[in-house]
């Protein structure tokens, strides 16, 4: 299953994880890059990493970790593991034309590479506080 959203969501999850160099870069990828940060972002959603409760990642952390690894060419963790939701909504608020074009990922995973095959495909997150 692919996944859609907006120019402004890639940016606001990326900063909200501490992303600031990838969502500057993100306000001025092409859409070809970032219908690719979103192929990725649904490929580590559905094949990477869980929660040892057998619960997916949110959607916003596999974004941001697949725009971390389109924008500089490798995997790795994010700068903050919990987001940063009053940073986030502030970024959202950001609502221009420009900010809202929509971009659609791919459902061929040709863009995800080894490299974050083997790095994401067997991490398993700690288990989530109640």
């Amino acid at each position: 299953m692919s996944l859609s959203t907006s120019r402004v969501s890639i940016v606001a999850d990326l900063l909200s994880y501490g992303e600031d160099a990838a969502a500057q870069w993100a306000w001025e990828a092409p859409r070809e890059v970032l219908e690719e940060v979103l192929t990725v972002a649904s490929w580590v959603l559905y094949n990477g990493p869980g929660l040892a409760d057998g619960s997916s990642m949110l959607i916003s952390k596999a974004v941001a970790l697949a725009g971390v690894y389109v924008h500089e060419s490798r995997p790795r963790d994010l700068h903050r593991k919990r987001r940063d939701l009053r940073l986030y909504a502030a970024t959202v608020a950001n609502d221009t034309p420009y900010a809202q074009e929509r971009f659609l990922g791919s459902d061929d995973y040709d863009a995800v590479g080894p490299d974050a095959r083997s790095y994401w495909g067997q991490q398993q997150l700690p288990q989530a506080s109640t």
